[in-house]
């Protein structure tokens, strides 16, 4: 009898360490899932410089997101729902070295910046307007600097806001255009 104790006792202490080393692995896979930092394997061992591989990266990024009211042939009314989900939920290729000053026309930084605001259903993170229907006022904003470009470093913020953390933009064209848009809302949304 003790022998098989002793058997049923092994078992159970390698099943646990089993476990516990699963766990593990879990707690750090989602960690770099939340710091932004994970890359799903098919995309670690594909060569961003393929053509084929850019390129669908690149349409994943511009497929057009329908509405509730899309999505059910226009009948009835649109229902409020949560903001829709991109469909490749891993930010896009960030390159390693990133030339200084920065380059706000680059490809990789228009599908990050898209992605980014996307991911964040299009409203602002300061004063929570939404800018779903005038994506052009919504900016994707450095939080420490241009050479940052993570997504735990960038925010996404309206023009009124992110004229409040870069003086100069308050007076270029489009924030005057923004504020005689959305002035009175925007001053609602962030002065209260």
């Amino acid at each position: 009898m003790p022998k098989i104790l002793s058997i049923a006792t092994w078992v159970i202490v390698i099943a646990g360490i089993f476990l516990i080393a699963i766990i593990i692995q879990l707690r750090k896979w989602w960690k770099r899932r939340r710091d932004g930092t994970y890359t799903p394997p098919e995309i670690q061992e594909s060569d961003p410089t393929d053509p084929e591989v850019r390129q669908t990266r690149i349409s994943e990024s511009q497929t057009p997101y329908l509405s509730n009211l899309e999505l059910h042939g226009g009948q009835g009314k649109e229902q409020k729902s949560k903001p829709q989900i991109p469909y490749f939920s891993t930010p896009p290729l960030i390159p390693k070295l990133i030339p200084q000053p920065f380059d706000y026309q680059a490809e990789w930084w228009k599908e990050l910046s898209r992605w980014y605001r996307h991911r964040k259903g299009w409203r602002c993170e300061e004063c929570q307007i939404s800018l779903r229907s005038d994506h052009y006022y919504l900016h994707t904003h450095h939080i420490w600097g241009t050479q940052y470009n993570k997504p735990k470093d960038l925010k996404a913020l309206c023009l009124g806001c992110h004229a409040e953390h870069h003086w100069g933009l308050r007076e270029t064209k489009d924030y005057k255009r923004f504020i005689e848009k959305y002035g009175r809302q925007w001053r609602t949304y962030r002065f209260e």
